[in-house]
């Protein structure tokens, strides 16, 4: 199979700038990476982990397997942690037109939600 390049510079660029990917979704909400891209995501997750305050991680998976994540550490309160991880979340996802709004996924090392 013979693959264009002007094909797959986009893709290429979206998986190193931004995170999109291919996901399958098991039942139960149980997301399954067709690809390494979704290690790069539990990466962040855990560099998060180590950080010490006033610290939030949103992120947002769309339907069709882009996804893209902000986080905010060593702020001067919590509240504008999570006003900096959700901001910094919502340039991604209005990159990848992904229609669901990110959401804080962490707050301080507390899980909020599933991914």
């Amino acid at each position: 199979m013979k693959v264009n390049n002007s094909t797959m510079l986009p893709i290429l660029l979206c998986a190193a700038l931004t995170g999109c990917q291919t996901l399958d979704t098991q039942p139960g909400g149980r997301i399954v990476s067709n690809s390494q891209e979704l290690s790069k995501l539990e990466r962040a997750i855990e560099k998060y982990k180590h950080y010490e305050h006033r610290k939030a991680f949103a992120t947002v998976i769309g339907k069709n397997g882009a996804w893209s994540y902000g986080y905010n550490k060593n702020n001067t309160t919590r509240e504008r942690a999570v006003r900096d991880a959700l901001r910094r979340c919502e340039i991604g996802r209005k990159k990848q037109n992904i229609k669901k709004k990110c959401t804080i996924y962490m707050e301080g090392n507390r899980v909020l939600r599933d991914l």
